[in-house]
């Protein structure tokens, strides 16, 4: 059946997603080089997760599959749009340091990431704690 062929597909896709992200999590130091690729292999990971989770046939069963893969989708979503702010603000202030002028960092738009993936991402980036963060 339809529900037999994709039943599995979202406790893979959530299983690979807090997998990958609980090793991002775990990086100690991300040099900007090392966050560029890092960003180029979450990309290719988020539209992988999102092909996944787009449902084309109209079944109930793969709706609900859908719907579960678009949730890891978004969930790694939050961590790419995280990642790719704070490695601009990486970029910036040593583009400042280099140059000899404080660094203020930008505000971010949009929703702001979970606590624990903002927290690990400015550590290994080098990045001072947002406030309320510490």
């Amino acid at each position: 059946s339809a529900y037999a062929e994709v039943q599995w597909l979202p406790s893979i896709l959530d299983g690979i997603v807090e997998t990958v992200t609980q090793k991002v999590l775990n990086i100690r130091q991300l040099t900007p080089n090392g966050a560029q690729q890092l960003i180029a292999d979450l990309e290719y990971l988020h539209k992988v997760t999102e092909a996944l989770g787009s449902d084309s046939s109209g079944s109930p069963s793969a709706s609900a599959a859908g719907a579960a893969a678009a949730g890891a989708a978004w969930r790694l979503g939050e961590t790419l749009g995280a990642l790719g702010f704070l490695a601009a603000q990486q970029r910036r202030q040593q583009e400042c340091a280099a140059k000899g002028e404080a660094f203020i960092e930008a505000p971010r738009e949009g929703t702001p990431a979970p606590r624990r993936v903002e927290k690990a991402l400015r550590a290994a980036l080098g990045l001072a704690p947002a406030v309320g963060l510490a």
